[in-house]
């Protein structure tokens, strides 16, 4: 969950299917209500997602983690229009290269680490290639 202004939204996988999907809370005083809700990116074994504007371009961005046969990290770009958002093509989704295939990702976070370029991510990993991993963002975070 992340606070952005007065609501909570949430990014969320559907663990050991396909989907990471974004629920927007627009309504904070109406939380039993449906709230809108996107497919941003369809993934192997998605254990975890958050949030993160990991090129620091003012939206929130999502990311997501893999386990099982798929191993990997991924970041869900948002799209630049905002009336776009709840489009689920609109959203594009790529993998994080150097977590590819190295252990099962069963958590992973934005983090700021050095304070340098932008947004860092850490992730923890179970079995084998157990263990917790900083990902320095490069000085340009769309070239993953």
């Amino acid at each position: 969950m992340v606070a952005a202004g007065k609501t909570l939204d949430i990014a969320s996988p559907c663990e050991q299917g396909v989907q990471v999907r974004v629920y927007l809370n627009r309504s904070p005083g109406r939380l039993k209500d449906r709230w809108p809700s996107v497919t941003v990116g369809e993934v192997g074994d998605p254990e975890d997602a958050f949030f993160v504007d990991l090129d620091g371009a003012g939206r929130l961005d999502a990311g997501s983690s893999c386990e099982g046969a798929a191993r990997r990290i991924h970041v869900h770009w948002a799209p630049s229009d905002e009336g776009r958002i709840l489009g689920s093509s609109a959203w594009v989704t790529e993998e994080l290269p150097p977590a590819s295939g190295i252990a099962p990702w069963t958590y992973a976070d934005a983090v700021q680490v050095e304070q340098e370029a932008g947004v860092d991510l850490a992730a923890g990993a179970k079995g084998e290639g157990a263990g917790i991993r900083w990902f320095r963002s490069p000085a340009n975070p769309r070239k993953l």
